[in-house]
């Protein structure tokens, strides 16, 4: 079968199948938010079969949705890659391969025909100017058709190239396809008429898939745009607003004193900005005023700031050199420290103290969880033991280090409740020995029942790794709770729930919850 290639057809099909996807992609995020709504917020509606629909819900429909929307965004950019690299390998016009196998053929009779018109010019008696005429046509002619020979066996060369290449482009999507059809093979076996439940699949592998996806979706993205960025300084000018008073940033991206204007860039920097290490330079209002100075100089139009971050009266008082109506913000100059770190900017990070790679950047912005970035020892607190207080032994999720150190304590467990759905997760009731005025365990021993109970995981059922992925993918879904906001709950790509604790503006510590 020869292979054709329809470079204007397959542009027209890349545009349809996108239409078609971005209409997919919209119906799964509909999807997603009436999910989350029913999980989050329907209280009032609670018995075995709407509790059991919630976990089945968030646990198999939410991360099925998930991986919908990957398939869609993997189907839309295959088609819109596939005429591209065709382009790019091969050329910018249709060829089949038939015509392409016919041609050389004919260019190689051709040729040979050449080769025999050489062999009689030399054979036959003639004069030798003409003999040496004849023979330099014959291998003009003969040059031109090898050249042309060449260059349709490259043509033909790559358009078998690409051929091979192509399922390549597509590989992505199987690896979707499969997942998605093993989860939708369990939804048709998950309600039990008789018990009036959902039923939770035991192989769930196929989340594995979906959430490794996400990943690195999120990793590419967040690697562009920092390698993007690691181009310009950027500068980081906290102020005090005048009317909330509240402490704020105002960003900018430079490049050789000339403000860069990139509206998804500056998005993303406001965004993500004060987890940056190594990139940013805090910088006060002379500074940013300097800028803008020498851009109006220029007379380019091209200015440092725009209309709307002027403070009031800079058209009249800036362009003379003076700004007695922006005193506010030069006054920001002697808290400038200050500001930096209410702000939540540390000069510890700055560009001027620290050098990093955009691997690390990429983690940090990884990291961040509404806003609020997880802090570094919430690895430790899931995984080890911290310390025993009045309130119990913190930290340590994991069981063994658990159990290890109620041990050593002396403690014992009061009652063990397995996680129905989740296996290698249990809640541990447990109490610890009462101590005396001495601040030694009392003789003959009593015991207190610490009061909250401890969720902790088996490793050898799930990875201390793993419980911190599925941890750090519920605190980015979560939602902030608490009389003074200290909580976050949220819900991982597998439906285990989590909660965090909010302390200085950052997420300390996180652990799975019943």
């Amino acid at each position: 079968m020869s292979i054709d290639m329809y470079l204007s057809d397959s542009e027209m099909q890349a545009e349809s199948v996108a239409r078609r996807c971005d209409s997919r992609i919209d119906g799964y995020h509909s999807l997603q938010r009436a999910i989350s709504d029913f999980y989050f917020n329907s209280a009032d509606l609670s018995g075995k079969t709407y509790d059991s629909a919630k976990e089945y819900f968030m646990t198999v429909l939410y991360p099925l949705s998930e991986c919908g929307i990957l398939l869609a965004e993997a189907v839309k950019e295959a088609v819109n890659k596939f005429p591209e690299e065709y382009k790019a390998r091969v050329d910018t016009c249709d060829w089949k391969e038939s015509e392409l196998v016919e041609t050389i053929d004919r260019l190689d009779n051709q040729i040979r025909m050449l080769y025999d018109i050489r062999d009689n010019i030399d054979f036959y008696l003639m004069p030798e100017f003409a003999r040496y005429s004849l023979l330099s046509i014959n291998e003009e002619q003969i040059e031109l058709y090898e050249e042309m020979k060449s260059a349709f066996l490259e043509k033909l060369d790559s358009l078998r190239e690409f051929n091979a290449f192509s399922p390549s482009i597509f590989s992505e999507i199987e690896i979707l396809e499969s997942s998605i059809s093993q989860g939708l093979s369990q939804v048709k076996e998950s309600w039990n008429r008789s018990s009036g439940t959902f039923i939770m699949p035991k192989d769930l592998s196929w989340r594995t898939v979906v959430t490794n996806k996400i990943k690195e979706k999120e990793e590419a993205y967040h690697k562009s745009k920092i390698k993007e960025l690691e181009k310009y300084n950027i500068y980081a000018m906290p102020y005090e607003d005048p009317k909330t008073k509240e402490v704020k940033i105002m960003w900018f991206i430079d490049k050789d004193g000339v403000r860069i204007f990139d509206e998804e860039l500056q998005d993303y920097v406001e965004k993500y900005g004060k987890n940056f290490v190594g990139m940013y330079e805090i910088v006060g209002w002379e500074k940013i005023y300097e800028l803008d100075l020498a851009a109006r100089r220029k007379g380019d139009g091209k200015n440092y700031l725009t209309d709307g971050q002027l403070p009031s009266g800079w058209e009249k008082w800036g362009q003379a050199g003076g700004f007695a109506d922006s005193i506010y913000w030069y006054s920001s100059k002697s808290g400038l420290l200050d500001l930096a770190l209410i702000a939540g900017l540390s000069y510890a990070a700055s560009k001027s103290q620290t050098k990093a790679g955009t691997g690390v950047n990429v983690a940090n912005v990884m990291d961040d969880v509404n806003g609020i970035p997880i802090g570094e020892n919430a690895v430790n607190h899931l995984k080890n033991v911290e310390g025993v207080g009045k309130k119990g032994i913190s930290g340590g999720h994991n069981s063994d280090a658990f159990f290890e150190s109620l041990d050593e304590i002396g403690g014992q467990v009061v009652s063990e409740k397995t996680n129905p759905i989740y296996q290698g997760i249990k809640e541990v009731k447990y109490e610890v020995p009462k101590k005396g005025i001495d601040g030694k365990s009392l003789v003959p021993p009593e015991y207190k029942t610490i009061k909250e109970p401890k969720t902790i995981y088996d490793t050898n059922i799930i990875s201390d790794e793993q419980m911190y992925q599925w941890g750090q993918e519920a605190m980015k879904n979560g939602k902030i709770s608490g009389a003074n906001g200290e909580y976050i709950d949220g819900v991982a790509s597998n439906g285990l729930k989590f909660r965090g604790y909010i302390r200085d503006g950052k997420i300390t510590n996180f652990y799975p919850i019943f």
